[in-house]
């Protein structure tokens, strides 16, 4: 359970997402949320980054083995920042604040399609049990969600890392 991909995990995984994730490969969706509250690592998405070559966007959220730390500094970091920063992944789904965590969606729209993607890195069983309780999670809704009929126009992904093990007791 330590937090530390090793140096070799890490550079393995670049190598393996530069060499399949790069490319000139048409991106046939976009992003149609704010992209600064979606990715907090990067300015916004990859593929739309003028001096990158993305042709498979990855979007990712944080497991148990790679949350955000703080060593020593102000800002929590993963190593999935780093792969953000270098325009390998989208990571999202991060959360400020852990009990008090409201998720807004990335809006991706690809002609008629409409997806809100939610996102959910971990966070400790006892954490999020008891935000759900106290009814702090909050999933924001897009503005302008539904068609004249009452239906969604958003078709709703939720992405959640969590370990649920037996035997944690009913506080998980």
């Amino acid at each position: 359970n330590d937090n530390k991909p090793s140096r070799p995990t890490l550079h393995r995984a670049m190598s393996l997402l530069r060499e399949h994730a790069f490319g000139d490969r048409a991106v046939e969706f976009q992003i149609v949320s704010d992209q600064r509250r979606n990715f907090a690592s990067a300015e916004g998405v990859n593929y739309e980054n003028p001096y990158v070559s993305v042709g498979l966007p990855i979007f990712s959220i944080h497991g148990n083995h790679d949350d955000p730390m703080r060593d020593g500094g102000v800002d929590a970091l993963a190593a999935l920042d780093l792969l953000a920063t270098s325009n390998l992944v989208n990571y999202f789904g991060t959360s400020e604040k852990v009990d008090d965590i409201e998720i807004s969606p990335v809006l991706i729209r690809k002609g008629g399609v409409n997806i809100a993607l939610y996102g959910l890195g971990h966070i400790r069983e006892e954490r999020l049990n008891r935000a759900w309780t106290h009814k702090k999670l909050k999933f924001l809704r897009p503005r302008e969600e539904d068609n004249e009929d009452g239906t969604s126009k958003y078709f709703n992904i939720f992405v959640l890392h969590q370990n649920r093990e037996m035997g944690r007791g009913l506080k998980s």
